[in-house]
């Protein structure tokens, strides 16, 4: 069980990762969108976050997936029902925080393209 929930902690930790890698993803987003011309870096810096992200996202569905396998196998081995549910309870929770952290990174992706492309559309007026 301790095996557990260090899994669970490392789990934890990541999602924390995630989360504050949203957030500076959404100060870059604002930074770009706020630069007449940004720079290179910024938008250098902004893509490494979002490789970093879906790296972190890979590992954590993995780690999720082999827990939620854990249960078929206690299952046959009879574990006691205590254990199994205090397994699934902490795999429910990872999950459901996962699908939240990850909702916000993809919204935030989603306002940053529209955003983006009003931005070029202003820019395309102008010129005419």
């Amino acid at each position: 069980m301790e095996d557990f929930f260090q899994q669970v902690e490392e789990i934890r930790n990541s999602i924390t990762k995630i989360a504050q890698n949203v957030e500076e993803v959404k100060k870059k987003h604002s930074i770009i969108l706020s630069a007449p011309n940004p720079e290179g870096r910024t938008k250098e810096e902004l893509e490494d976050l979002n490789k970093e992200i879906k790296k972190i996202a890979n590992k954590i569905r993995a780690k999720l997936k082999a827990i939620e396998q854990t249960f078929v196998q206690d299952g046959h081995v009879n574990r006691t029902s205590v254990d199994l549910r205090i397994r699934k309870s902490q795999h429910s929770i990872l999950s459901h925080k996962f699908v939240e952290v990850m909702t916000e990174y993809n919204e935030t992706q989603t306002l940053f393209r529209e955003r983006s492309k009003g931005r070029i559309q202003r820019q395309l007026e102008i010129s005419k």
